[in-house]
C-alpha cells in the first residue's frame, strides 16, 4: 500500500522485500533471499535479479527521489530506506478480565516465560487455562515490541490447517508447498509472543509446529494451553490447579470469601443480579464450590442460576449438575456453555481403550492405586499396561495424581466422576464395574485382617480412612440393591476392623443387621454367611457393651453356629476381637 492505494508486485517480490525490510540496513545474502522467495525450489541467481529489478521499478514509481535497495556486489542486497518499527500490539487477543484467586499463578507463568521458549498451561477442562494465559499475555505485552498474537486452534479440526491459522493471525500469506517455512522467515529476528490456545485435540501436529517455531526463532516466546503437555524440547509445563474451596461446613460469608472459589461465585452473582450474598447463604455456597471441585467454569455456570433460585435450592439440585449448569452466551464457545459440553470435548480426545478404562474407574468414591485400577480394568490388562493408561489419563487431565509417602494414588474430580458414571451406565457396564469394585474392596479388607500382617495401628487407620467411602459404596451396592448378597456378607464381615479402628460401631451394627435381613429374606439363606453375620454382630456388640458376661454368651453362641458351617473361623474371630 502507498497512500492508501495498493501497489501490485509479484508474490516472489513481496517475499524478497519482506526479508530486506526485516534486516533493515543489514546485508541479506543471495542465498537467504532465494530461500525466502523459493523455499522449496532450486532457482538460478538470475531469477533473483529479475525480481529485485521489478521490485526497484515498483518502488521508484512510488517515490522517485528515494533509494530503497542497494546492491552489495558478490554478496547480496541491503534495504537502505528509513525503517520505523512499530509494535503491532495484541492482535486478536481476547479482552483482559479480572482473574480471581490466580495472582500467584499469573506471576509464576510470567516468570517462566522469561526463562523458557515454550510454556504450556495444562489442566482439566474449565479450569481457566485460556483466561490465565490471556491475562499473562496482556501483562507481558510491553516486553514484546513486535506484538502479541493469539491463535485459537479450537476453531480448526484438520492438523494440516495449523500453519494457515498461524499465517492468518500473523497477517501473512499461507501459500506455497511449505507454508511453515515462510512463517519462520517472516518472524526472523522478531521479539514476539505467540499465544496458541487449545492444542489438545491436534496433538502431535500442534506440538510439531510449535517445536519447529521455537527451535528456529530464538527471539520468539510461545505460550500454549492444552489439557495435555506438548512433550517437546524446551517446554515448561505449568499445571493449573482448581481454585481453593472452604473446607468448613458452616462458615460465615466473610470467612468463606477468603477462599477464591467462593469469591468467584459471589462476584459473578453480584455482577449478574446486583445482589450480594448473605451470611445465611455461605454454608450452601461453600458446599456448592466444594462439590464443583473449585473448577472456575462450573462455579461460574452455577452462579448464573442464582436469582432464579437460592444457593440452598441450587445445592439441592446439584446432583443433576449437567442439566442445571448450562447457559447460553453468544460470546462463549459452545464447548463452554454447559459443563456437559466441556467434559464431552475432553472425553472425545480419549482412545477407545482409555475411555473403557476410565469409565470403570468412576466407581471409586475416593482415591485408588494401581492395584485398584487393574482390578477394575478389562480382563487380562497387565499392570504395566494399566500404569501406562493411567499416565496418559493424568497427562490428559482426566485424573488427578497424588504423590504420598505410601506411593502414588489417583482420583477423579467429582464432576468428572459424575460424568463418567453416566457414561458407564449408558454403555451397560455399571453392574460389572461395581461387582469388580466390591470384590476388590473385600479382598483388600480380608488381607488387612490377616493376623500374619503386622501393620502399625496408625498406618492401618490411615488406610481405612482413605477407603472408607469406597467400602460404604460397595456395601450399599451389594446389600442395598441385592445384586450380590453373598459378596456383601463377606465384605461386611471383613470390614469389622475398619469400623472398630474408626470408632463407627453404630454403622457397623447397622450394616451387619442389614446383611442378616437380606439373608433371612432369601428363599434358601446361606447358613455359612448367616453364621458369619451373627458372629460379626456379636463381636461388634462386645466393643460397645458394658456387660461382659452378656457379650461372652452372645459370642460363644455365634462362634458355635459359625463352627458348624465354617471350618476354621477362629483366627479371623480372634483377629477381629483383638
Amino acid at each position: 500500500m502507498h497512500a492508501g492505494t495498493p501497489v501490485r508486485v509479484g508474490s516472489r517480490a513481496i517475499a524478497i522485500l519482506t526479508a530486506l525490510v526485516a534486516a533493515a540496513g543489514d546485508i541479506v545474502t543471495k542465498q537467504e533471499l532465494i530461500a525466502a522467495a523459493w523455499p522449496t525450489t532450486f532457482v538460478d541467481d538470475s531469477n533473483l535479479k529479475v525480481n529485485v529489478a521489478s521490485l526497484r521499478r515498483a518502488l521508484e514509481v512510488i517515490d522517485p527521489g528515494q533509494d530503497y535497495i542497494a546492491t552489495v556486489p558478490g554478496r547480496g542486497y541491503r534495504f537502505i530506506a528509513p525503517v520505523r518499527r512499530i509494535s503491532t500490539g495484541t492482535v486478536g487477543l481476547p479482552a483482559k478480565i479480572r482473574l480471581i484467586g490466580r495472582v500467584d499463578e499469573s506471576r509464576d507463568v510470567q516468570e517462566r516465560l522469561t526463562r523458557n521458549s515454550v510454556v504450556t498451561v495444562s489442566g482439566t477442562g474449565g479450569i481457566g487455562k485460556t483466561a490465565l494465559a490471556t491475562n499473562v499475555a496482556h501483562a507481558v505485552a510491553a516486553q514484546f515490541p513486535d506484538g502479541v498474537m493469539f491463535v485459537d486452534l479450537a476453531q480448526i479440526s484438520d492438523p494440516q490447517l495449523i500453519p494457515a491459522a498461524l499465517a492468518l493471525a500473523l497477517g501473512l500469506a499461507a501459500g506455497g508447498s511449505e507454508p511453515l517455512a515462510g512463517i519462520v522467515h517472516a518472524l526472523e529476528g522478531q521479539r514476539r509472543l505467540l499465544l496458541i490456545d487449545n492444542c489438545e485435540h491436534l496433538l502431535p501436529a500442534a506440538a510439531s509446529v510449535i517445536d519447529r517455531l521455537s527451535a528456529s526463532l530464538e527471539c520468539l516466546r510461545i505460550l500454549a494451553t492444552s489439557r495435555e503437555p506438548l512433550r517437546i524440547r524446551g517446554e515448561c509445563v505449568y499445571r493449573l490447579d482448581p481454585l481453593k474451596t472452604d473446607p468448613r461446613s458452616s462458615p460465615t460469608l466473610s470467612e468463606a470469601m477468603a477462599y477464591p472459589a467462593v469469591e468467584l461465585f459471589a462476584t459473578r452473582v453480584c455482577g449478574q443480579t446486583g445482589n450480594e450474598l448473605q451470611d445465611a447463604d455461605a454454608p450452601s455456597v461453600a458446599e456448592i464450590c466444594r462439590r464443583l471441585d473449585g473448577i472456575p467454569l462450573a462455579i461460574e455456570l452455577a452462579a448464573t442460576r442464582i436469582g432464579a433460585m437460592t444457593p440452598a435450592r441450587l445445592l439441592e439440585m446439584l446432583p443433576g449438575r449437567f442439566e442445571v449448569l448450562a447457559y447460553e452466551c453468544r460470546k462463549t464457545p459452545a464447548r463452554q456453555q454447559t459443563l456437559q459440553a466441556t467434559l464431552d470435548w475432553g472425553y472425545r480426545l480419549l482412545s477407545d481403550g482409555e475411555a473403557v478404562f476410565v469409565r470403570a474407574l468412576s466407581v471409586f468414591a475416593g482415591a485408588f492405586d494401581l492395584e485398584g485400577a487393574v482390578a477394575l480394568s478389562p480382563s487380562g490388562t497387565l499392570p504395566k499396561t494399566a500404569a501406562d493408561i493411567l499416565s496418559s489419563l493424568a497427562a490428559k487431565s482426566f485424573i488427578e495424581t497424588d504423590w504420598q509417602d505410601c506411593g502414588v494414588t489417583y482420583r477423579l474430580l467429582a464432576t468428572t466422576r459424575a460424568y463418567l458414571a453416566e457414561r458407564l451406565r449408558f454403555n451397560g457396564e455399571d453392574k460389572e464395574a461395581r461387582h469388580s469394585h466390591a470384590a476388590f474392596m473385600c479382598a483388600f479388607l480380608e488381607r488387612g485382617i490377616d493376623p500374619s500382617a503386622v501393620v502399625a495401628i496408625q498406618e492401618r487407620r490411615r488406610k481405612f480412612e482413605r477407603c472408607l467411602n469406597d467400602v460404604r459404596s460397595a456395601l450399599a451396592w451389594t446389600l442395598g440393591s441385592g445384586e450380590d448378597v453373598a459378596l456383601g456378607i463377606r465384605l461386611a464381615f471383613a470390614s469389622l476392623p475398619l469400623w472398630r479402628d474408626l470408632s463407627l460401631m453404630d454403622e457397623c451394627r447397622d450394616i451387619l443387621g442389614r446383611a442378616l435381613a437380606r439373608l433371612d429374606a432369601m428363599p434358601l439363606p446361606d447358613q455359612r454367611l448367616s453364621a458369619r453375620s451373627q458372629l460379626g454382630l456379636a463381636i461388634a456388640g462386645g466393643w460397645a457393651s458394658e456387660d461382659d458376661r452378656s457379650h461372652r454368651r452372645a459370642l460363644e453362641s455365634a462362634l458355635q453356629a459359625a463352627q458348624k458351617t465354617d471350618p476354621d473361623p477362629l483366627s479371623q474371630v480372634l483377629s477381629c476381637a483383638a
